[in-house]
């Protein structure tokens, strides 16, 4: 059984409930620009939806003036930056937590099947899992699970290389806490720093590197987070994040079985939703999830020439779904 997962905002909030989801962002996001003296202006309370007002901030509409287009573009750099900020705290709370034992037990059977993960997720949380759950010999690192040449961000001051060690693969379809690049503007061939770190869970992540500088070795360069808003094509055009998106295509393609963790499959993401339709061609979805209307949305993510068998099994509002589905495949 092939089997490719993919994780949403759901599964970090399974793995702490301080982990946010959109909704609690867009609260968070709020108050961090405020706290900063930052006009947000009234069209989020107007549009109600967080994503759409996003989107609106990254494609100002024709009808604004050209001085209130740019206000906007650099209201939506104030944001993803803030996202980037209060994720960082949630994650640094929820890692002084222990992991709980469905995760370790998830890191281990995908580690030993080879497995292919997708994640929208931009933190850590799974590579310090992996970090956890590796007993044999060797040191590990979280840049082991990455399919793509990311540029271990010391090597722009000449530190020392490093094999990186065989692994399941994560493929970070939106970024990740821990890399940084030049921005969306920047040219196609832009590399991904990856600013290193290690850790466990109960303790601290500890940054690497302060030899050669710490985060002075990235100052120029910005996080790669692609905001949760519908427009999100200038952030695709890296070739490297691009890349993972192939290497997700060429693994659903292959793929028996589809597993869905705390993915919500929104209709307007379009480009997320589009991928699966088309990419995977197995005959059963797997919806591990809290909500119940995610049944009907998962039947309707497979091809419709031949819809794809959904398993209800681990679909349950008062459950811990997670670790239903570990216990029964993976432990």
């Amino acid at each position: 059984m092939n089997r490719v997962f993919i994780l949403g905002a759901g599964f970090s909030k399974a793995i702490n409930p301080v982990m946010p989801v959109l909704g609690e962002l867009t609260k968070g996001v709020e108050d961090v620009l405020r706290a900063q003296n930052i006009e947000i202006g009234n069209d989020l309370g107007a549009i109600g939806d967080a994503e759409r007002w996003l989107s609106s901030l990254a494609e100002p509409a024709p009808w604004l003036s050209p001085a209130e287009q740019l206000r906007n573009t650099a209201l939506f750099t104030d944001v993803s930056q803030a996202i980037h900020e209060i994720i960082n705290a949630n994650q640094q709370t929820a890692v002084t937590a222990e992991a709980p034992d469905w995760l370790l037990a998830l890191v281990r059977y995908w580690h030993n099947t080879d497995a292919n993960v997708i994640t929208f997720n931009y933190d850590c949380l799974v590579e310090l899992a992996y970090l956890d759950a590796m007993t044999s010999a060797g040191v590990y690192w979280p840049w082991d699970l990455y399919t793509i040449p990311i540029t271990p961000a010391w090597a722009r001051v000449g530190g020392g290389a490093r094999q990186k060690l065989e692994s399941f693969q994560l493929l970070k379809l939106h970024g990740s806490l821990d890399w940084w690049y030049s921005g969306p503007d920047a040219e196609s061939s832009d590399p991904i720093y990856w600013m290193g770190w290690t850790g466990h869970f109960q303790e601290t992540m500890r940054p690497l590197w302060g030899e050669f500088g710490g985060e002075r070795i990235v100052m120029d360069k910005l996080p790669m987070l692609v905001p949760p808003a519908a427009t999100k094509g200038p952030y695709y055009k890296n070739r490297l994040l691009a890349a993972q998106w192939a290497d997700a295509a060429a693994a659903l393609r292959d793929a028996d079985e589809l597993v869905i963790m705390g993915y919500s499959a929104p209709a307007t993401d379009l480009t997320v939703t589009t991928l699966i339709t088309t990419q995977f061609k197995g005959n059963t979805i797997v919806p591990v999830n809290r909500d119940r209307g995610l049944i009907k949305r998962a039947a309707e993510l497979g091809d419709r020439r031949n819809p794809p068998r959904v398993v209800k099994d681990f679909i349950d509002p008062k459950a811990n779904v997670m670790q239903r589905w570990t216990g029964a495949f993976a432990s």
